[in-house]
C-alpha cells in the first residue's frame, strides 16, 4: 500500500465516521443520489445494463431487479465489465465458493482502497487499536502493506485449503 492509498483510506475512514451520524433522510437521499449515480453508468458503459436506467428510478425500485446468478455471470462474463476499462489492467480474485462453484471476479486497483479502509473502521469500532496483534484465517498467502511493515494491524496468519483443515485451526 502506497502513502497515496493510505492517504486515500484516511479520507474514506473519515467519510465513513462523518456518515454514521447522518439523519435517516440524509442517508437516503446520499443513497439515492450514489444509486442514479451507479445506474447512469452501468447503463451507459455496461453492457448487461444497457436498460437499467428506465428500470430503476429511486431506492424502492431496487426490489423490482431480477437477480443475477453466478450462472448469467459465468455465461457472460464480459458483458458485466465496464466498457471504460481494459481487461488487462483490472485485477482478478476468485470468490470463495462457499455457496457453490467458485467464481472469479474483476477488480480495479481503486476498488482496493476501500476495503482496507472499511476493515480498520470495523477494527477500531470493535475496540481493536492498531498496536494491537490477530488472527488472519483465509486461504490466501497475505502480503503485508506497509501499514503491517509499520507495525500497526499485525496479523498472524493461519492458511488453509479446506473445510476440515479450517475445522482443526479453530477448534
Amino acid at each position: 500500500m502506497s502513502l497515496g492509498n493510505i492517504v486515500k483510506m484516511g479520507t474514506l475512514l473519515v467519510q465513513m465516521k462523518h456518515n454514521q451520524w447522518k439523519t435517516q433522510d440524509d442517508l437516503e437521499s446520499m443513497q439515492e443520489e450514489k444509486l442514479r449515480q451507479l445506474v447512469s453508468y452501468a447503463s451507459e458503459n455496461v453492457a448487461y445494463y444497457k436498460n437499467l436506467k428506465k428500470n430503476l428510478k429511486d431506492l424502492d425500485d431496487l426490489s423490482n431487479l431480477p437477480l443475477v446468478t453466478k450462472k448469467a455471470i459465468r455465461e457472460n462474463a464480459d458483458s458485466f465489465l465496464s466498457r471504460r476499462f481494459d481487461k488487462s489492467h483490472l485485477k482478478k480474485l476468485p470468490t470463495s465458493g462457499s455457496t457453490g462453484m467458485p467464481l472469479s471476479v474483476y477488480h480495479h486497483p481503486d476498488e482496493s482502497k476501500y476495503g482496507p479502509a472499511f476493515e480498520v473502521r470495523q477494527l477500531a469500532e470493535a475496540g481493536v487499536t492498531p498496536f494491537d496483534v490477530h488472527a488472519w484465517v483465509t486461504a490466501d498467502p497475505y502480503n503485508q502493506n506497509i501499514l503491517n511493515k509499520l507495525g500497526l494491524f499485525r496479523r498472524h496468519h493461519f492458511l488453509f485449503s479446506n473445510s476440515r483443515q479450517l475445522g482443526q485451526i479453530i477448534f
